[in-house]
């Protein structure tokens, strides 16, 4: 990209010409004027991508053009598809999860209080969250999270995410000391890498956060437990609601086991999960539709 596809307008007689000696070699080629810097395209977008566009404008401005702005230099950028911020590393955050959104678990542990003949006391669960499908499997409940009981967990995802066929890659977790290096050991076992995120991050893993802030919010502090096998069954009906019946945004808001657009609803009941006020809408289908369903298994 040369200075005349900034300054794309007559210069003047007397306005000195730039373009002879400098050009901003390998920002990126533009259609304008015909003109390129030399380089490869791939070379170009490269540097311009690791330049970013107030980079590029401070070069022009080292050189004493001022009449360029930078909503110009970001304008042609975006014309050849370059994002305007620079680009360092290997990439973003979010492009890594999205790279790996189908292989992608996150998992946290969640706690809630149990009475008890001597009071309350901490129970603890292990959440797992599937980043594509939002499939989410809460692990059974204890008072004892030990090195022995997460990697009984770690296991029995293994096997949970294998009959889903959502067979893990990666694991996000977090510094927690209750995961032990057995609980990693279990999965580098099985070729699944372990992503530990950086201390008081919790925005890396605000799937399986906000996971966790919703089934308290709506269903966890409407209970009183008194029992282990108590929290387990809410959690057990929570995480079926969940998959089979709670809409999600990140899937066009269907439910995490819908493989096929809805029919549309003909009518509308609400049903009570656990709690009368914890409730979903759901439908029965029309007569139509289950004869299509019993033609095509017929055939």
């Amino acid at each position: 990209m040369i200075i005349e596809d900034l300054n794309p307008w007559p210069r003047s007689p007397d306005e000195p010409d730039f373009t002879s000696d400098f050009r901003l070699a390998g920002v990126c080629h533009s259609p304008r004027l015909g003109s390129t810097s030399g380089l490869p395209e791939g070379r170009a977008q490269d540097a311009a991508s690791s330049w970013g566009y107030t980079r590029i404008l401070g070069e022009l401005r080292k050189r004493g053009i001022k009449s360029v702005s930078r909503q110009t230099v970001k304008v042609i950028l975006k014309e050849h598809g370059i994002d305007p911020g620079p680009q360092r590393g290997k990439g973003s955050w979010d492009e890594f999860l999205r790279i790996h959104v189908d292989t992608l678990w996150q998992c946290n542990f969640l706690s809630k209080p149990m009475w008890t003949a001597k009071g309350l006391v901490d129970v603890y669960l292990l959440v797992f969250l599937h980043l594509g499908s939002r499939r989410v499997w809460i692990s059974p409940s204890t008072v004892q999270p030990d090195s022995a009981w997460v990697s009984l967990q770690a296991r029995n995802l293994l096997m949970v995410a294998e009959d889903m066929g959502l067979t893990p890659k990666y694991v996000m977790r977090d510094n927690d000391a209750k995961f032990s290096g057995q609980f990693d050991e279990v999965f580098k076992t099985s070729g699944v890498q372990i992503k530990r995120t950086v201390p008081m991050s919790p925005k890396l893993r605000a799937d399986v956060e906000r996971f966790i802030e919703t089934l308290k919010f709506e269903y966890l502090n409407k209970f009183i437990i008194v029992a282990e096998k108590h929290l387990d069954y809410i959690c057990r009906i929570w995480s079926r609601h969940s998959d089979e019946e709670r809409p999600h945004s990140s899937r066009d808001h269907v439910p995490s086991t819908f493989t096929a657009p809805p029919y549309e609803a003909t009518s509308i009941r609400i049903n009570d999960i656990v709690y009368p006020d914890c409730n979903s809408l759901s439908h029965s289908p029309p007569k139509s539709h289950i004869d299509s369903l019993d033609a095509a298994q017929n055939h």
